[in-house]
């Protein structure tokens, strides 16, 4: 039965070129459009779109703004300790992060957990 269908199909195919060249040609221009437009959707709602990093900017164009932080996400990182070495995403943001947001701890106290950056980790002693 299957079989059958595609034989159909075929002939269809062969009897009637203009036209299902029209036809192949229409529904690949349309997938493509969709895959594309697809693509751009998801590329836009992957966007920063929950902390804004241009802290300085808006800092010195819009002086209503009291406290700005800038933040960077989505580098990966290397970690060493007690000779074993671990690769990580991550990111890191300005010393005022907590002041302005609301992001529980699980180690350390927020007023000075980012007052030192890039030279202190508090798990410089913790097994890998």
């Amino acid at each position: 039965m299957l079989s059958n269908y595609f034989k159909v199909a075929f002939r269809s195919l062969r009897q009637n070129k203009t036209f299902s060249i029209l036809n192949i040609l229409g529904l690949s221009l349309g997938m493509a459009s969709s895959l594309l437009i697809l693509l751009w959707v998801r590329d836009e709602r992957s966007v920063d779109g929950f902390h804004t990093p241009l802290a300085a900017e808006l800092k010195t164009t819009i002086p209503e703004i009291e406290t700005a932080v800038g933040i960077d996400m989505g580098d990966n990182f290397t970690f060493r300790g007690n000779d074993k070495t671990l690769k990580a995403k991550g990111g890191y943001a300005g010393e005022r992060f907590f002041s302005m947001f609301s992001f529980p701890l699980l180690l350390g106290n927020a007023a000075t957990a980012l007052k030192r950056p890039r030279g202190y980790c508090p798990f410089q002693n913790a097994r890998l």
